[in-house]
């Protein structure tokens, strides 16, 4: 989540200066090229979480069964490695479809993907590519629901809603000191609260994540009560992650190509 608010332009003007003379960026110029730097990041993000997704299938089906019956020891007939060849099969499985190109020249027809050339490590952070996921999806929703509009949102960031039923089961169990201050808020619907802060960031580690992300983005009594997010949920929020990402990053490659187009943007 910070990643989003340490790269967003209006918050880098903030904090960024000049390696030399100290100076806050203030010109269109500095901006745009903050922009740009911003937006960088963005370029490939689709492949790269396509890289990710089958890391993580990799790791999850390497380690779900008996060693010599998921990984044979021995290469194929062609020399392919083991490694090579079950992780390519995996590429194939699910992304087939996205990788197909009618322009594969005939010499690479049926050769396997190089995948592992990019990949060399099966342990330690490369074991938790699913977690990584799982994290930046819930940190993209938490960003296009409080902070995208306006990164110094205090709405969102400090003062939510809390539901009413809730706070009075809350206060009954307070004594008789907090009786005075049900009746007052007796046709209220809801009791302001310090919603980021209370929901996710003061349980360290406390509370089951998906629990507290659950609480957070849900706008109803039965999401606050709810378990966890979904899978679908945290999906569609990667989802919308990297396609909000890269179509920023295509916008302005679009600017640079085309001069025209900076004064209609």
């Amino acid at each position: 989540l910070m990643e989003h608010f340490a790269l967003d332009t209006r918050v880098t003007c903030q904090y960024a200066r000049h390696f030399d003379t100290g100076e806050a960026p203030s010109s269109t110029e500095d901006v745009q090229a903050l922009l740009r730097l911003s937006t960088s990041r963005a370029f490939g993000q689709s492949v790269e979480v396509l890289q990710h997704l089958t890391h993580a299938i990799m790791d999850q089906r390497m380690h779900s069964g008996p060693p010599d019956k998921v990984l044979p020891a021995r290469p194929d007939a062609n020399g392919t490695p083991p490694s090579a060849r079950f992780l390519n099969g995996i590429v194939r499985e699910y992304c087939d479809e996205w990788l197909a190109t009618e322009e594969t020249p005939d010499f690479l027809a049926g050769k396997p993907i190089a995948t592992t050339h990019r990949f060399g490590h099966l342990a330690g952070y490369g074991g938790r590519y699913y977690s990584y996921l799982m994290a930046r999806a819930g940190a993209g929703l938490i960003w296009q629901k409080g902070f995208a509009g306006d990164p110094w949102s205090t709405a969102f960031g400090r003062v939510g809603v809390f539901p009413l039923n809730t706070f009075t089961a809350l206060t009954a169990k307070m004594g008789p000191a907090f009786a005075r201050m049900r009746q007052h808020i007796h046709n209220m619907q809801f009791v302001l609260f310090q919603r980021y802060r209370d929901y996710l960031l003061r349980h360290g580690g406390e509370q089951r994540p998906a629990f507290m992300l659950k609480r957070l983005l849900g706008d109803s009594a039965e999401a606050v009560h709810s378990s966890s997010l979904s899978p679908e949920a945290l999906a569609s929020g990667l989802f919308e992650d990297v396609a909000a990402c890269e179509e920023t990053a295509k916008r302005m490659f679009e600017m640079d190509n085309q001069p025209g187009l900076k004064r209609i943007v």
